[in-house]
């Protein structure tokens, strides 16, 4: 399966700023790069930083100011079947590599420790691979898809309450649920072709039987069409763009086709 990536990014900067992007595609086994450009308006230098866990990398715009624009374009090859989690084995924790470890603590925007009482409770399932099955079943029965119902703040526990969000909110109560069951998760950037509207989407990973599950919690779009971005503990990690002072966007358009 192939996918065109597409995105265009307009931002205005009153003064001076540094700007950490990840929106380039990484290239893994199961999604090969064909090609790809980032390029931005004429002024400020860029330089890469490799990508959390060692995936990809993200870009420096050094001291970023008026009005800057950013084109990124890829072409990948998505080798990848979907896989459901359901029969699969959890890894014993002596057994997780290091990098995996700080996925099993609770995080900025995912408060696993207070989750660990409802999780008990309502997941009783003694294969982990079913847990997680069961969670997202639970999420995709109880909350409701709802744009413009967080914001930046919003955490896990907020979502937890207010039985609705958006994708990042869905992949950030999972990955509490998740580690709430003493499963590594961590929070996943994609391009995916099925999201509607348009946009960055936030899906989930989890480590079983000593390998990375990719799950959507929304079930918006299928695991074999997806291509990372970048990976992390939550959304402060793998944001598209992370400013270091102030920015009003002028324009964010994000198309992702079959070829």
């Amino acid at each position: 399966m192939r996918i065109n990536v597409n995105t265009s990014l307009k931002y205005s900067f009153a003064t001076p700023s540094d700007v950490l992007l990840a929106v380039e595609v990484i290239p893994m086994s199961d999604q090969k790069l064909i090609q790809d450009q980032l390029s931005i308006s004429a002024g400020p230098t860029l330089h890469t930083a490799e990508g959390v866990d060692g995936l990809g990398r993200r870009t420096w715009i050094k001291g970023a100011a008026g009005v800057l624009e950013i084109h990124y374009q890829a072409e990948v090859d998505i080798q990848r079947q979907a896989r459901r989690t359901s029969g699969v084995n959890a890894s014993l924790h002596e057994d997780l590599p290091p990098y995996v470890i700080p996925y099993l603590f609770a995080s900025r925007y995912c408060e696993s420790d207070n989750m660990a009482a409802f999780v008990q409770a309502t997941f009783q399932q003694d294969c982990l691979g079913d847990k997680i099955e069961a969670m997202s079943q639970w999420l995709y029965q109880n909350m409701t898809y709802a744009s413009g119902s967080s914001n930046e703040t919003t955490t896990a526990s907020d979502t937890f309450f207010a039985r609705r969000g958006v994708c990042r909110d869905y992949a950030h109560l999972l990955i509490a649920f998740a580690r709430a069951a003493g499963v590594p998760a961590r929070m996943v950037s994609v391009y995916a072709p099925e999201v509607s509207p348009p946009d960055f989407h936030a899906v989930v990973e989890v480590w079983l039987n000593g390998e990375w599950y990719l799950v959507d919690p929304t079930g918006l779009a299928p695991i074999e069409h997806m291509a990372r971005m970048a990976v992390g503990r939550d959304a402060t990690d793998i944001s598209f763009m992370t400013i270091f002072g102030a920015a009003d966007m002028l324009e964010q358009n994000v198309e992702v086709t079959f070829a």
